[in-house]
């Protein structure tokens, strides 16, 4: 569900303000969606290090350990995004 609104609506809401995210943090989570929509969530989670590990910490902190949340148990109970 997250990874479809974010595919989605991510534009609309950088476009609008609402999210004030770099370029790089932007590219990250696209690359995270990326990996959840090929069922690649040992890749996701790899992306989800380094953006944490290079990032800018007031810039990610508030979602990234939600995300990381939402990637283990997806992986942990085999879910799989279907797309339209």
């Amino acid at each position: 569900m997250l990874v479809l609104f974010f595919d989605h609506y991510s534009p609309w809401y950088i476009e609008c303000g609402i999210f004030q995210l770099s370029q790089t943090v932007i590219l990250g989570l696209h690359q995270i969606v990326q990996a959840v929509q090929q069922y690649d969530y040992h890749t996701a989670l790899q992306v989800y290090t380094q953006m944490v590990s290079q990032g800018n910490f007031s810039e990610i902190s508030s979602f990234m350990p939600g995300l990381k949340m939402l990637i283990q148990s997806a992986m942990q109970m085999n879910v799989y995004v279907q797309t339209h």
